[in-house]
Order: structure tokens, then sequence, then C-alpha cells
């Protein structure tokens, strides 16, 4: 495949890694997704630069990497609000840049959300490991080199079959965490809560304790959620909220085990999760149950408003 240029790493960030959808139809034989923590803002990235949605872009936490293009690329950002400067320019996350060979793409400080997407035109040049190319850090397979980027790495850059529009800004991408209920489903112990919990668990204020990463995010509960509930080690997925028995909790993010052994008393919905993912740590929120048919409704909602984005931006690059 023919290459079109590379971005180095002149800094290493906190935790930027390759992502991509995930490795999909492999938790039967214990082998996690891995996929991105903000599924919106990765389909917005991508759309950006012209990529196929499923091509895979750097996810990168706060301090994030110091970045060179030796190429002249065009690059787009979705996500989080870092204060990203291309050399001494301030740039903003939801439009593609035209980067020339030699810029340096750098992110001054954290002003909004958890996570930020960079994505150049044409993908990374990276092979796929188990039909992705997202990276498990765990068990250090997949991305690049089965780490996170680090200084001193190059990554090769694909041609691009179509040329992005870089006048265009996409107000979807940009994060703004605002929301402080987080929608959900009962989970598939929550019935096996008294009946006291059960009531007071939706009036109830959490917060998210800074000791979370990418595999769960801890939410601070009350000793009114204690309990001493056993239970056989059942299946997990993205947004599955896990009761600790000291009344805690654990909401399963991108990086979650395939199966644990907790209660597992609600489902974030999938449109919810990347609220959460975003979410400033110790600032309040409570849970908000909802039907299936009321989750489903939105997941519509939100497909119809993804197709629209693409569909709108797709017309400006003929």
């Amino acid at each position: 495949m023919e290459n079109a240029g590379s971005i180095s790493i002149i800094k290493s960030g906190l935790l930027d890694t390759i992502r991509d959808k995930g490795r999909v139809g492999f938790r039967h034989v214990g082998i996690p997704v891995n996929g991105v923590m903000d599924a919106s803002a990765y389909f917005i990235a991508n759309l950006l630069v012209g990529n196929v949605e499923k091509e895979a872009c750097i996810e990168m936490t706060f301090p994030s990497a110091e970045i060179r293009f030796n190429d002249n690329l065009f690059f787009g950002l979705a996500g989080g609000n870092f204060d990203a400067h291309l050399n001494n320019s301030s740039i903003q996350a939801g439009k593609c840049y035209n980067a020339q060979a030699g810029d340096i793409l750098t992110f001054k400080k954290q002003i909004s959300g958890n996570f930020i997407y960079l994505s150049v035109a044409g993908g990374f040049l990276i092979n796929e490991v188990l039909t992705s190319k997202t990276t498990n850090l765990k068990s250090g397979f997949g991305g690049w080199q089965g780490r996170k980027l680090m200084k001193g790495d190059l990554l090769e850059v694909k041609s691009a079959s179509i040329k992005p529009n870089n006048r265009i800004y996409l107000d979807y991408a940009h994060t703004r965490p605002t929301q402080s209920i987080i929608r959900c489903m009962n989970g598939p112990e929550f019935h096996l809560l008294s009946t006291q919990q059960q009531k007071t668990f939706f009036d109830f204020n959490f917060t998210i304790d800074k000791q979370s990463d990418t595999m769960a995010y801890r939410i601070n509960g009350d000793k009114i959620f204690q309990h001493q509930i056993s239970m056989a080690s059942s299946g997990v997925n993205m947004g599955t909220i896990q009761l600790l028995p000291d009344g805690n909790m654990l909401a399963l993010m991108s990086d979650h085990q395939t199966t644990g052994g907790y209660p597992r008393v609600l489902q974030i919905i999938q449109q919810d999760i990347r609220v959460l993912a975003h979410y400033p740590y110790q600032k309040t929120f409570q849970f908000e149950i909802i039907s299936l048919e009321e989750a489903i409704e939105v997941e519509e909602k939100d497909i119809l408003n993804r197709t629209n984005i693409a569909k709108a931006y797709l017309k400006t690059i003929g």
C-alpha cells in the first residue's frame, strides 16, 4: 500500500493509543473489544478526513503527545477541548487541517472532556491483528507495538482516496459534558438489591473517583449500597455498572474484561457512555432508568443524526 507520509511523536503523552471500533467477535475466548471511549467523536474524526468509519485514530488523553508532521498531511480532531495548537496557531476540534511538513501539533491545557481523537486522511499504515488495529494494552498486542505511543515513534500514513474539506466545522464533534443524568437500563442483578437500596439508588448523587482508567471508572457510592451478594462470573459489556461489596461501583469502559463476578446492577445506554467518559472528576451526577423501548428510540435518533451529518459533509467533498 502506498505511503503518503508519516508523523513522529516528539514528546510522549499520558496515554495515547491507536484505536478503532474494536476487536469484535472474540470475547468468548477472553479477548476484549478494546474499542474507543467516545464512539461519536471517533466517527466524526474519521468523517472529517474522508476515512471509512472503521479506520484507526489516535485516542489521546491529557497531557497529550507532541506530534510532528513529517510530510504534508490532512488531519482532523474531534472530542474534548485540549487547547490544540498547530505551530503557534490555535485550532479547534471539529475541523480538518492541512499540515505542512515540519508542522508541530501540541495541546496546551485541558479545557473540557477527557479524550480527543486525531485522524489522518488515508489512515495509519498499521497491520490488523484479529481483524482490528486497536491496542490491547493489557496483553500487549495490536495498535503500535501493543503499547501506548512514546517519544521517537514514527507512524506511516496511507494515501488518501479523496481530498477532505478543511473549511467545514462539525459542532457535533466538540464534547461539552454538561449532562448530569446518566441514562441506564436495569442490569441482570438489580433485583437482588433490597427495596430500600433500589429506592435510594436514583436519588443519590455519585461522583467519578480519580482512580479510574479506560478499563473502568470507579464511581463513589455510599455505605447504603453495601452488600454480600455472591454470584458466578458472568458476561459484561462497556457501560455495565458493577456494584462492589463496599457500596462503590465500577462503570466498565472500553478496555473492560470479558466477564466479572460483581452484581451487574445497571447498563448505561450507548449514547451516555461517551458522556460518562468525558465527565469531570468529582462533579456529581445521577442515574436515571429508561425502558428498552426508550433506549432503542435514543439509538435510532443518534444513528439518524450521524447519517445526516455524514451525508451533509460528503456533499461538500463531491
